[in-house]
């Protein structure tokens, strides 16, 4: 019967649908179930505060020694290029010098901006894989049938531009739970054991 309800589960949601199923234990039982807000966990886990401050640090140095390097650049282009008479060989050479320092410091902030979205997702996937871990501990230890993910996947703060909403990952996997199936805390604290 598990089978038959969980195939039925999976049609209805492949379709757009809803259906209510028996519970996990069968006929007349009952099966628990609970839910992880994945956001608070991130909030209350030490290895993952720890993981953004590292790359919020990491990213602002990087930020900060490409923001002297445009400065740099716009000074000369202010002060360097009036120097010259548009058009002598002087000038373009300075010209198109400044130009390929622009196009490489352009370069080097999309890499950057590159690095950051990988930092994330090895982020977030390490924190749903740890999640994951821990939520089967509890389940195991405290007779749970099933915990779901209340909401996927936090903002992620980390580099120059501050905030970036993980959009294409952000989907709500419970549409309805009661706070007593609310197991985020006790999933944290596991996370935060050695």
């Amino acid at each position: 019967m598990l089978g038959k309800n969980v195939f039925l589960g999976l049609c209805a949601l492949a379709f757009g649908g809803a259906i209510v199923v028996q519970p996990f234990g069968g006929e007349g039982q009952s099966g628990k179930i609970g839910f992880v807000d994945l956001k608070r966990v991130r909030e209350q886990s030490k290895s993952q505060l720890a993981l953004v401050d590292q790359l919020e640090k990491k990213f602002k140095a990087e930020a900060e020694r490409l923001r002297a390097v445009e400065e740099k650049l716009l000074k000369r282009r202010r002060e360097d290029l009036p120097v010259y008479v548009k058009g002598t060989p002087e000038w373009n050479k300075l010209f198109i010098e400044l130009r390929v320092e622009s196009e490489r410091l352009k370069a080097e902030k999309q890499l950057m901006r590159a690095q950051i979205e990988d930092d994330k997702v090895k982020m977030v996937e390490s924190l749903f894989a740890q999640v994951s871990e821990k939520a089967k501990v509890f389940a195991d230890a405290n007779g749970y049938d099933a915990i779901f993910m209340k909401r996927a996947l936090p903002k992620v703060g980390a580099g120059p531009e501050g905030q970036f909403d993980l959009v294409d990952l952000q989907n709500q996997w419970v549409l309805y739970n009661s706070d007593a199936t609310d197991v985020t805390d006790e999933v944290a604290k596991l996370l935060n054991q050695p």
